[in-house]
């Protein structure tokens, strides 16, 4: 027997690869994606538990605020970001134009207010972390600034920009609905 092949025994590790590898594979397809071995007979806390969460829904709870994802609340924020995005997006140009293009200073001056008002939409967001919050709303920005070009600028959009404004704008609803 090689030196240390009792030892591993042991503690439950396969002096032979494959064995390992076949033993993963079944803990995979009963849906326990990491179990650590048995050691000295006790069996240690530390193991990944299968995910156990539904799909999202509306009626779905939000753990932190306590509050339910409704038509309505789904409506308002939505509103809230398309409202966010008009003023970033417009403040942004606004300033572009007066700076850059070096057009009516006044441009500069709105584009200022814009982006000031644009900052405080967020506290009206009914959702409490900030972080998804702005992450949501990124997928908005991504839908808003394709229209923008689109009415404003005459940009013509492509398949490619069709299929990754519509990934993007999924995985944020995803994102926003999921029960927590």
């Amino acid at each position: 027997m090689p030196r240390g092949a009792r030892r591993n025994r042991a503690v439950g590790i396969s002096s032979n690869p494959l064995q390992s590898v076949g033993a993963s594979r079944e803990r995979q397809r009963e849906g326990r994606l990491y179990e650590p071995p048995e050691r000295h007979g006790a069996r240690s806390s530390f193991a990944m538990a299968t995910p156990t969460a539904s799909p999202p829904a509306l009626g779905a709870t939000n753990a932190r605020d306590g509050r339910q994802w409704s038509a309505r609340r789904v409506a308002v924020v939505v509103a809230l970001f398309v409202l966010a995005a008009c003023l970033e997006i417009g403040g942004c140009y606004f300033l572009w134009r007066a700076l850059r293009l070096k057009r009516d200073r006044a441009l500069a001056l709105a584009g200022a207010i814009a982006l000031t008002a644009y900052g405080t939409v967020f506290v009206l967001v009914p959702m409490d972390d900030f972080g998804r919050i702005m992450a949501v709303y990124g997928g908005f920005f991504i839908v808003m600034s394709y229209a923008f070009g689109v009415l404003v600028e005459g940009f013509v959009m492509d398949v490619g920009d069709f299929v990754g404004a519509a990934v993007a704008l999924t995985g944020v609803l995803v994102c926003m609905l999921w029960p927590r």
